[in-house]
């Protein structure tokens, strides 16, 4: 279960940071 958790808050974050990325190269 705890791996599970992580993996998800992973691909979170992976999420969040090509979201930022995008903004950056649309600014």
């Amino acid at each position: 279960d705890e791996l599970i958790v992580k993996e998800k808050l992973l691909q979170g974050n992976m999420e969040q940071q090509k979201i930022e990325r995008a903004i950056t190269q649309h600014a």
